[in-house]
């Protein structure tokens, strides 16, 4: 008996001490990119029973606890900002978003049919809207917190309810939730529900679909840089084509750190040399995603990581570039993560079962590094002579269309081939399983079931895809729009592409408000300060992440428009001209101009820049102009009448439990001790402590 036979006997013993008979060492070895061995008698059973089966037991745990962590940080951070911006007296009622003032409570029934949203059941049960709203974030920061210190609470009906209550924050939120982040973190909190053990009778509790769900994340975030990537083009924008995208971009930005100021004072070749980098990061290094080469993968983690940290420490673009980070996860498996630790018990350990020759891995993956290289330098022009760094866009607008025409169906074609592989992977297993017959039917049907989930999710996906350029989109079957229309009235998949266009080329416009008692006085107008925003010259700016001040990066978008078409922001004049304490708790109370509501109010608009390197203030303003001429309390009340927001109340809908009132208050006297920011590290440290203790 030679050696070959004498392994292959080894092999069909292994199995049959398995309990594998009648399966072929094709669906053993089909078992995603790994073996696995068993030592010492452990049984094969142990082994399995988790996403072990799938080569990704460590990253998934990893990647759903993240998740959770972004979950706590978004709950925690709108919560503090839920009577400012949303009480009856905020800047934005939730009441008169259901226009209850002027339809009375029907009106209630009606946005629950138009805008599903748990707040408003809160009514039914005795809490006023304000409360219902409180009372949502704040069970969402408790399940959040939950599923940061224990592992069971990380399953798919947790998950579930943590989407649920931010979707019903969401639906009444209005302008300050329209952000591409809170959309990423639905469509991310779907698929991470779908992802997450679903923990029933006879179901293997992150059964054979798990690498498949967990396809799904990093399908999204292929769909999330690469349009992020191409709209930077397809909008036609100077600055992106002309690579100064980001002489502009660290100085304009809404809420910038003390480390964008100093980048953006670096050499501009530097930064055109960024830009580039951008382009290859997002557009190009996503489709290695896909491919089934281990340096490969490793190298698009390792890019798209280092990217997100670069902007994490330029920009305070709260969760959004945490949760990019976390979708990377997605990148890796078990193989990847450089540990020499089981990922199961002790006795058990998964080797890799490489798919091709090394020597071909190889000449593949040096044949990429190098086109990479090669295509760069070529497409940017990129040259050094005489010691200095030139670099411009070598290719024009109609080669960029052709370029989308091709890429489009590439990474529509690739992406299928990928996930054909991964359903047929997640049957294989759910047959080497070494269960008995009735449960490895019961993992068959609810694999059925998620390979049914995930193709239709997959298919509505692509609609959204394929809209990076309307004027060259693929055409995609009639029954796939019919599937997107269907759900479009929910955030399952949404269009992706931040900085279309680049904002603040002659500086950032910014809007200071001011009081006064008397309106001739041209020194009685005295700013208000906001707590994150530019303002004041002579203030560095903050690291806030993952906290978002909803009002100031609104403040910034107004600047770029007109006050006719941000009714809130009157709204929030008319709270300063009566004082109400939770708005001006979005503002700096430390510096507030008046002991008591002044009698007018006024916006002037400033031109920002930064200052030079040897400047003593941080910024420098210019080009003063008036946004909103002086108005008083009488002359606004018209206003925010005629843009649906009622200062009188008709319906009474405070809360019927004082208990609740009371609790709800002192919950949030104890969270507003610390700043923000501090609030949020504070309950995620005392989560990590909990975890580890």
């Amino acid at each position: 008996m030679n050696c070959s036979q004498m392994s292959e006997m080894k092999r069909r013993s292994r199995l049959a001490d398995c309990g594998l008979n009648g399966l072929s060492l094709a669906s053993y070895v089909m078992c995603d990119e790994f073996t696995i061995a068993v030592k010492g008698g452990t049984s094969i059973a142990r082994v399995m029973t988790d996403a072990n089966i799938c080569g990704i037991n460590r990253v998934h745990n990893y990647y759903l606890w993240a998740v959770s962590a972004v979950y706590l940080f978004a709950f925690s951070s709108i919560y503090l900002q839920i009577p400012g911006l949303y009480g009856d007296d905020g800047v934005l009622p939730v009441r008169a978003f259901a226009q209850l003032d002027k339809r009375g409570s029907t009106a209630l029934v009606d946005a629950f049919r138009q805008v599903p949203s748990l707040v408003w059941l809160g009514p039914t049960i005795g809490l006023s809207l304000t409360s219902a709203l409180e009372v949502i974030a704040l069970m969402g920061i408790v399940v959040s917190f939950l599923q940061l210190v224990l592992k069971s609470f990380r399953d798919f009906w947790w998950y579930s309810l943590s989407l649920v209550l931010y979707f019903s924050i969401y639906q009444v939120g209005q302008t300050f939730m329209w952000f591409q982040w809170d959309t990423l973190l639905l469509e991310v909190g779907l698929l991470t529900a779908l992802t997450a053990p679903l923990k029933l009778p006879f179901l293997v509790e992150s059964g054979p679909h798990t690498g498949l769900t967990f396809w799904l994340v990093r399908w999204l975030l292929f769909r999330l840089m690469f349009a992020s990537g191409v709209v930077k083009l397809t909008s036609g924008c100077p600055t992106w084509w002309g690579l100064t995208a980001l002489d502009i971009h660290f100085e304009s930005q809404c809420i910038p750190t003390p480390i964008a100021w100093f980048v953006h004072h670096f050499p501009s070749p530097l930064l055109k040399l960024s830009v580039v980098m951008t382009y290859v990061i997002e557009i190009v290094v996503p489709f290695l995603f896909f491919i089934p080469i281990k340096n490969l993968r490793i190298f698009a983690f390792v890019m798209q990581v280092i990217f997100q940290l670069a902007i994490i420490l330029t920009g305070n673009y709260n969760f959004f570039n945490i949760l990019t980070t976390v979708l990377c996860l997605s990148i890796l498996n078990d193989s990847h993560l450089k540990s020499h630790s089981s990922s199961t018990a002790s006795n058990t350990e998964l080797k890799p079962k490489f798919l091709m020759p090394k020597l071909m891995t190889k000449v593949i993956t040096y044949f990429i590094y190098f086109s990479l290289i090669y295509w760069t330098i070529h497409l940017f022009n990129i040259n050094w002579n005489a010691g200095t760094l030139s670099i411009s866009v070598n290719f024009n607008n109609n080669e960029l269309n052709e370029f989308i025409l091709w890429a489009l169906p590439i990474s529509i074609s690739l992406a299928t081939l990928s996930l054909v592989s991964n359903i047929l992977k997640a049957f294989s297993r759910c047959l080497i399983l070494p269960t008995n017959g009735f449960t490895r039917i019961v993992n068959l049907f609810y694999t059925t079931l998620y390979v049914s989930a995930v193709v239709f999710m997959f298919c509505i996906s692509l609609v959204p895809h394929v809209s990076v350029d309307p004027t060259h989109s693929v055409k995609l079957w009639p029954v796939i729009h019919r599937w997107h229309k269907s759900v479009d009235k929910f955030p399952v998949v949404n269009s992706y592409g931040l900085f279309r266009r680049m904002t603040g080329v002659n500086g950032r416009p910014e809007l200071v408000i001011e009081g006064s008692d008397d309106m001739s006085s041209v020194s009685g107008w005295k700013a208000y300060h906001f707590l994150y925003k530019p303002g004041d010259i002579t203030k560095a700016p903050k690291f806030i992440i993952p906290h978002q001040p909803r009002l100031d990066w609104q403040m910034w978008f107004a600047a770029l428009d007109n006050y006719q078409n941000n009714p809130w922001l009157m709204n929030l004049c008319y709270r300063l001209l009566t004082a109400q304490p939770e708005v001006l708790d979005l503002l700096d109370k430390s510096q507030l101009p008046f002991k008591k509501a002044p009698k007018f109010i006024r916006i002037r608009s400033y031109t920002y820049r930064y200052t030079g390197k040897n400047a003593k203030n941080w910024w420098r303003r210019a080009d003063e102009k008036e946004y909103v001429p002086p108005v008083s309390k009488e002359s606004l009340d018209k206003f925010i009448k005629a843009n649906g927001i009622e200062t009188v109340r008709t319906i009474d809908l405070t809360d019927k439990h004082p208990f609740v009132t009371k609790t709800l208050a002192f919950v949030r006297k104890l969270c507003t001790q610390l700043n923000s920011t501090s609030f949020i590290y504070s309950l995620f440290s005392v989560a990590l402590l909990i975890a580890n203790f």
